[in-house]
């Protein structure tokens, strides 16, 4: 930033109000950089022919898997017949779409704007009212048809987020128009990187170098026939129950089939597996192209520019994800019993709320016993959510003036911010009326914009005038909201 004297003066100086003209310089992201993919085709299953491609997998003869001894072999024998399947149903696009408009503009609403444009141009070189007329009408049509394609998108996206809240983020980025990589970045040697390619590399050696190279197994015990676990073959009933629980979602690794085509060709996909996994677990080897990841960069806080500010996150194969279910059931309940009953981390059904209310009960009664207890958290921060709740309630009222179901904004407000006051409330345990105060305003002033929300007029001031906790409030008040 600089600051100097302006000459001349717009408005007349003084002593003490001297003219100051300020400049600053900033890098603004662009969201329109094309990074660079490892397969830069990719199936796109949004426009596959999916009656066809499950009649195709149904009828598919997979018992030559069976004349394989080597698990590796037999993958890639099953990923050359999948992938034919495949081509012949589902069509190819890039990987990177240079389309201008968003994604929820129809290809109709497209050729008419084209059509509009070039009646434009013919209006424009030759001034001839046909032209303009027909320009004039397709303007016309073309407004309506975004209105409208834009109206059924928001209405979908209501819809959608109401059984999944954790949806609003990829319905910011969309609204954004932003990458999740930065168009520029930073090394911790503070060399800046602008090219796609370049920003890429700088992203794989940060985080190859964040892996520590300690090869030593010094501090892991020894088994010498150990019977510790035993896998026996899959079943493929139980195969297809896995595949069952799988979500309904385009996430896909290396292989480019998404988890939702495992999901519905369960039936189609469990002999194919049952022979590979089967053969996995005979031969004791996994196979090498699952071992194989899509790493994607995930922004954690600070500056977005710098890459130590990122983290990794692996994409893995779904027909992986399978296998490890088969090697998790055994193994979970082989170790369990030499798992501590004390142990909350990574551990089904328990997190820092359940160990919270375990230390909370153990110190009541060591107080209550007139003993000691010594607590140790390390990387204290990195266990809590520290986003200030204001910040959560000014975002989820932000974000409803796109919305207009009011259902769906108490939603979000239950997923992103009362739960967050619920979480803070057990470690915090406020006994103060200050201390109540805070957590009060925020949902008070949520009541408030919920109250403009249905019906454009705001709460009277003498309805929170004198109270000081929420439970003062009118009960038929926060009922006649919350249940409208």
């Amino acid at each position: 930033m600089d600051l100097e004297h302006n000459v001349p003066a717009l408005v007349p100086e003084d002593a003490h109000h001297p003219s100051l003209a300020v400049s600053l310089e900033f890098l603004a992201s662009s969201a329109t950089h094309k990074f660079p993919a490892a397969n830069n085709v990719r199936y796109n299953f949004r426009k596959a022919n999916f009656p066809k491609l499950y009649k195709d997998l149904l009828k598919a003869d997979w018992t030559f898997l069976d004349n394989f001894g080597d698990v590796n072999i037999a993958l890639d024998n099953f990923y050359e017949y999948l992938y034919t399947l495949l081509d012949q149903n589902v069509p190819k696009v890039s990987g990177c779409s240079s389309s201008k408009f968003p994604y929820w503009v129809t290809n109709e609403i497209k050729n008419n704007i084209k059509t509009k444009e070039n009646f434009r141009r013919k209006c424009l070189r030759t001034k001839n009212n046909v032209f303009y007329n027909e320009y004039k009408r397709l303007r016309s049509l073309v407004k309506n048809q975004l209105n409208s394609a834009y109206h059924d998108y928001i209405n979908q996206v209501e819809i959608n987020l109401q059984s999944n809240p954790s949806g609003l983020w990829s319905f910011i980025n969309v609204k954004k128009g932003t990458s999740r990589i930065p168009s520029y970045t930073i090394d911790e040697e503070h060399n800046e990187y602008t090219n796609p390619q370049d920003i890429v590399d700088a992203f794989a050696k940060t985080f190859a170098n964040a892996q520590t190279n300690d090869s030593s197994t010094s501090f892991l015990p020894t088994y010498e026939n150990s019977s510790i676990c035993s896998v026996f073959p899959v079943s493929q009933n139980e195969l297809i129950s896995i595949m069952k629980n799988f979500p309904n979602k385009l996430t896909a690794g290396d292989d480019s089939i998404p988890s939702f085509v495992l999901r519905y060709c369960s039936s189609a996909f469990v002999l194919p597996l049952s022979i590979i996994i089967n053969l996995a677990l005979k031969t004791n080897t996994y196979p090498e192209h699952w071992k194989i990841a899509r790493v994607i960069p995930i922004f954690k806080k600070g500056s977005s520019q710098l890459l130590n500010n990122y983290r990794p996150i692996s994409i893995l194969s779904n027909f992986s994800k399978v296998m490890e279910q088969v090697l998790y059931k055994p193994i979970y309940y082989s170790v369990r019993p030499y798992i501590s009953p004390y142990q909350h981390g990574f551990v089904k059904g328990r997190s820092t709320i359940t160990n919270l209310s375990v230390l909370s009960q153990t110190l009541v009664q060591e107080i209550d016993n007139q003993g000691q207890i010594d607590v140790i958290y390390t990387d204290f921060s990195k266990a809590f959510d520290c986003i200030p709740h204001r910040i959560l309630l000014r975002f989820i009222m932000r974000v409803s003036k796109y919305f207009r179901n009011v259902n769906l904004i108490k939603i979000l407000f239950y997923a992103f911010v009362l739960s967050k006051l619920e979480y803070a409330s057990l470690i915090w345990y406020p006994i103060y009326i200050t201390q109540h105060m805070v957590l009060d305003r925020i949902l008070k002033k949520f009541l408030k914009f919920l109250s403009f929300k249905c019906d454009g007029t705001y709460p009277e001031r003498d309805l929170y005038k004198h109270s000081r906790s929420l439970e003062l409030v009118p009960t038929f008040y926060v009922v006649h909201l919350f249940t409208q």
